[in-house]
């Protein structure tokens, strides 16, 4: 997998930007507020529908500009494919994929895919549960289109239980609605269950390089680990004892109007040598987990998906100093298309095997 040509119209700050980069790694300079980030950004979006900034389709508008466009030329599977993403302020998004319009934006999955890392990733260790919960579901809906559907079904079957929790809280119920909550408890543990074991599995997958990548960054022996932190304590993969914890739960369910257990409400544990990181990590060591992780992820998704993800990585020259700067890019040339971002391009250019190089300036190629 890779891309051939990327071209952008009134995305952020850049009004028409049109490049074809190489099959390797591709380097992205220019100063600070020029839009190289706003590319790579386009790319993610290109490949999954999202923004790796958590932003609107409104705020990626170019300010004054009624439409945006992003085109996505590749190959995928050994196949040429386009794809194509427009919105605008009168238009809803449109997805199409050589062509075709795409009835739902799930099945934009079945083409490009692409693991993003930007400096605000540090949040993965700092952050809420819901950071490090949404990361396992975008990659892991990159990876298994079954868990997508899971997870949509997950959400439809949630809002379900929490409206009729709801309804008990204003005294509203009868025993039918005893039933039917019964009924609502058996679904969302039968999908629960899954969600949770294919948590499970990708975080068990990808522990040994998230380890791996973490000593290559830092160049040393400490070790990083992640852990699966489940609301249900006893097997989170079975289908019994998630119904058997909605059961116990459901007193306190029903005073809060809400549900308190599942995989909306579990976390990820990071730990440095066996020792949790959000109390006490430096930023230098939560910018080397962060690192770690997107690579780790990277890497299961290259082994899931039978080829290389697009890999991303926004300003990696300021975030790390000059020796694990050096360790990390001796890895690039290994994997497969990346695109680096960098302020300062000389540094890069030092320490990693660059195949192509463009120079960005106010939003425009120079």
């Amino acid at each position: 997998m890779h891309i051939t040509r990327v071209k952008l119209v009134n995305f952020r700050n850049i009004a028409d930007l049109e490049f074809s980069p190489e099959p390797s790694v591709n380097l992205i300079g220019g100063p600070n507020g020029a839009g190289k980030t706003s590319i790579i950004e386009a790319i993610f979006f290109g490949c999954t529908a999202r923004s790796f900034r958590s932003a609107s389709d409104e705020v990626l508008l170019r300010k004054g500009a009624d439409v945006c466009r992003i085109e996505i030329d590749g190959v995928v599977n050994e196949r040429e494919t386009t794809v194509e993403i427009a919105w605008g302020r009168a238009h809803k998004r449109q997805i199409k994929v050589d062509g075709i319009k795409l009835t739902r934006v799930a099945d934009l999955f079945d083409y490009f895919h692409a693991v993003s890392y930007i400096p605000e990733d540090t949040e993965l260790v700092y952050g809420a549960p819901s950071v490090r919960r949404h990361l396992l579901d975008l990659y892991l809906s990159q990876a298994d289109r079954s868990y997508l559907n899971d997870l949509f079904e997950y959400n439809r079957i949630l809002a379900q239980r929490n409206s009729l929790l709801k309804e008990f809280e204003i005294g509203e119920d009868s025993p039918t609605d005893y039933e039917m909550l019964d009924v609502w408890d058996g679904q969302l543990a039968g999908v629960g269950a899954r969600i949770n074991a294919k948590r499970i599995g990708m975080i068990a997958d990808s522990a040994e390089q998230l380890a791996l990548y973490y000593r290559t960054i830092e160049a040393g022996d400490s070790i990083l680990s992640w852990k699966y932190e489940s609301s249900i304590n006893d097997d989170p993969s079975s289908a019994t004892a998630f119904q058997q914890k909605l059961v116990s739960s459901r007193r306190r369910d029903l005073y809060m109007g809400s549900t308190s257990a599942g995989p909306h409400r579990d976390d990820v544990s990071i730990n440095l040598n066996s020792e949790p990181m959000r109390g006490y990590a430096s930023q230098g060591e939560a910018k080397s987990a962060a690192l770690a992780i997107k690579f780790a992820i990277y890497g299961f998704l290259t082994k899931r998906l039978h080829g290389a993800p697009i890999l991303l990585l926004d300003e990696i020259s300021s975030d790390l100093d000059p020796n694990r700067l050096a360790s990390l890019m001796s890895t690039l040339p290994k994997l497969g298309q990346v695109f680096l971002t960098t302020a300062k391009p000389a540094e890069l250019r030092e320490t990693a095997s660059i195949q192509a190089e463009i120079a960005v300036v106010a939003g425009k190629l120079q």
